[in-house]
């Protein structure tokens, strides 16, 4: 053919193609489940004592979003945990639909989904990149050519063959996926920016109202912690909360976390080349993030300790990795005081624009 792609990497694509259908779509792949079983593994490995056993029904709460992909990530997780027959046996917690206000409040956040989710303003900078010189040049005219066409590939067909590349790297982590290597190095990196650009203007820095709501999810933290300092609920060891990238990305602009000095824009790639802000790293398949509190007897104190994906990373706002508790406390005290999610989500038109607007943004991709 006309094509510049190895004979190798021809045969492989030929032969990778995955039996999809749309009964799976959106589910969880048995490769996250188990990946989540790995996770629950790693988690009670680390905190042994604190995960030792699941004899009191009292001491572990899980709860998820409706959604069949996290309700299997928390089976999935818990097995691992706890191993399969205690898992069975768990008294998960009724699903609230159709959304659950702390673990996907953005569903229901109608300024957001007004302002941002629906806003096709929200994507200028997503499509002022993906529409400019550079990107055709540096992505879509070599990749069209790479592959043997006599045309120029359109975008959809680029984001298509990214995605696949993506996915199917995903689904079989153990072998190089065919689908990545039709790109080069440096196009994957300007697809991952086109990627960023789209995130960080409707779930990241790019608007405020994008994580000032994430402070329910923060408030709900403190209570918890609160509760145990002071003896209330002291049967409970360990709250599991299981959710989606949406709101995870949210949240961990909500701490300050991987914030740039400068805004993600079309025009700034090359500047941007060593940012904080990357979702493929931060959030990626069975992202994580929690926060563990300890008592240190000698100092009559507590320390808080933030783990985002496995990792224990400094707090933004802490001045070690174990924080101080009642620093803890008082890092988002302003934010806490305005935690009004009405006051902060609702439109002035009334009830009947937010049933409408959550009508129209009902997708279930985050």
């Amino acid at each position: 053919g006309l094509g510049d792609l190895c004979p190798e990497t021809l045969t492989a694509l030929k032969s990778t193609l995955p039996a999809l259908t749309l009964d799976n779509k959106k589910k969880l792949h048995p490769e996250g489940e188990l990946e989540m079983i790995a996770l629950g593994e790693r988690f009670q490995m680390r905190f042994p004592d604190l995960l030792n056993n699941y004899q009191d029904p009292l001491a572990y709460k899980f709860r998820s979003t409706v959604l069949q992909r996290a309700q299997q990530s928390q089976f999935h997780f818990a097995i691992g945990l706890f191993e399969r027959p205690i898992a069975q046996k768990i008294q998960y917690e009724t699903p609230i639909t159709p959304h659950d206000p702390l673990l996907r409040f953005y569903k229901i956040c109608d300024r957001w989904l007004n302002e941002v989710k629906l806003n096709p303003e929200s994507l200028r900078e997503f499509n002022l990149f993906q529409d400019s010189e550079f990107f055709s040049q540096n992505v879509i005219q070599p990749l069209s050519t790479r592959l043997g066409y006599q045309r120029s590939l359109t975008k959809k067909e680029v984001e298509e063959f990214y995605l696949a590349c993506q996915f199917g790297q995903a689904w079989q982590p153990r072998r190089p996926s065919p689908w990545c290597s039709i790109f080069e190095p440096n196009e994957l990196e300007i697809l991952e920016y086109r990627e960023d650009l789209e995130y960080y203007w409707i779930d990241g820095y790019g608007k405020d109202i994008n994580h000032k709501p994430a402070c329910v999810l923060f408030k709900d933290l403190l209570e918890n912690f609160s509760n145990l300092t002071k003896g209330v609920d002291s049967e409970e060891r360990a709250i599991f909360y299981f959710s989606h990238a949406g709101l995870l990305m949210k949240f961990l602009c909500f701490l300050g976390l991987n914030q740039d000095a400068e805004p993600l824009l079309h025009n700034n790639f090359e500047a941007m080349k060593q940012r904080q802000y990357r979702t493929s790293q931060n959030v990626p398949f069975g992202a994580n993030v929690a926060f563990v509190i300890q008592e240190c007897s000698n100092e009559n104190n507590y320390k808080v300790g933030m783990f985002l994906n496995e990792k224990l990373t400094q707090i933004p706002g802490c001045n070690q990795e174990w924080c101080d508790y009642s620093t803890f406390v008082d890092l988002h005290r302003e934010e806490m005081s305005r935690c009004d999610f009405s006051a902060i989500c609702d439109l002035e038109t009334g009830e009947k624009a937010s049933s409408h607007l959550r009508d129209r943004a009902s997708d279930d991709r985050f």
